[in-house]
């Protein structure tokens, strides 16, 4: 059958790197693990000690430490993004 394409076929051929425009794309690869990095080996074992059930609790709350929080802001949405994202340009 001639024409004839598969659901497969449409699908590769409707991605971006199959697009027109694909040429004038620039493509970045990740460099950095995020999760590896030295400054948050606190934080992710802090997680594991929450979803494992062992976290400090107060009551039925768990104890949060002041590291992990993000400091009261007049612009709560950008105190977020700074967390998340420090030294975005």
């Amino acid at each position: 059958m001639t024409g004839y394409r598969t659901f497969k076929q449409n699908t590769v051929l409707a991605s971006v790197s199959k697009s027109f425009l694909w040429k004038n794309a620039e493509v970045y690869t990740l460099s950095i693990n995020i999760r590896l990095r030295e400054e948050d080996k606190d934080f992710a074992k802090w997680i594991l000690k929450v979803g494992d059930g062992d976290a400090d609790t107060e009551g039925d709350q768990i104890v949060v430490n002041k590291e992990f929080m993000i400091s009261k802001s007049d612009k709560p949405h950008e105190a977020q993004a700074d967390a998340a994202y420090p030294n975005f340009q």
